[in-house]
């Protein structure tokens, strides 16, 4: 197929990354994790127009339908290996755009990295222990300044997620068993790198990132344009 084939000679080409490379002078990586129906691509295209900063998505849409599609039906092994692969893209992405501005990841590695152990283990209990080295951030991957796991109630995440209409299969396990949702979430705080965000709507998930950035000076103060009490208003959880 020629889209894989496509695929598969940009990873043979995407250049050799460092975790430990020097950042001056670049604009800070920011990576909004969560399970679908959090609001992650809400808010990552709303912080995009807000800080302003660019928005790479993994895998990249033009790969969704004729890429994306074919690994997924292949064995798990090989399907993850695609989640791996456009993660390294996507690198190479952002590389280059946070020479200009921020960057925004609409997931990333640690999507990868907690939807793999969680599924396997099935609960957090028979997860990798504390410490290990499947929860270090890879070293032939940029890291990121700042990651964000975003929550919201589970009702309100399965409606979001039943309203949108494209459930994947995963998704489906994630909404039926509260174990494999924790399993993934014990994940992502074992990374030992992500904060978890809990706010009912975009908005307010919106001015909270804003306001993490400001503090930890990874932006100007003032130059982003934080939800005003009217946006936040008139938005309803689901």
């Amino acid at each position: 197929d020629s889209s894989c084939a496509q695929f598969l000679k940009a990873v043979q080409e995407v250049p050799t990354f460092s975790s430990m490379e020097p950042t001056n002078g670049l604009h800070p990586l920011i990576v909004l994790e969560g399970l679908d129906g959090t609001g992650k691509t809400t808010v990552a295209m709303e912080l995009t127009k807000r800080l302003p900063a660019s928005l790479v998505r993994t895998p990249n849409p033009k790969y969704e339908k004729n890429v994306r599609e074919k690994y997924r039906n292949l064995p798990e092994p090989i399907s993850r290996a695609f989640y791996c692969a456009a993660n390294y893209l996507a690198a190479e992405e952002a590389q280059a755009l946070r020479r200009i501005q921020p960057v925004l990841f609409d997931r990333w590695w640690g999507s990868t990295c907690s939807m793999a152990l969680g599924t396997k283990a099935g609960h957090a209990n028979a997860l990798p222990p504390v410490g290990s080295d499947v929860y270090k951030w890879p070293v032939d991957l940029p890291m990121p300044s700042h990651g964000v796991v975003l929550e919201v109630d589970e009702e309100v995440r399965r409606k979001r997620a039943e309203l949108r209409g494209d459930m994947k299969p995963e998704e489906h396990a994630l909404a039926a068993k509260a174990e494999l949702r924790t399993a993934v979430n014990t994940v992502y705080e074992r990374m030992n790198f992500y904060s978890f965000l809990h706010e009912p709507t975009w908005p307010l998930a919106v001015n909270a990132i804003i306001e993490m950035l400001e503090s930890t000076n990874s932006i100007q103060k003032g130059k982003a344009r934080r939800c005003t009490s009217e946006e936040i208003a008139a938005v309803k959880p689901y």
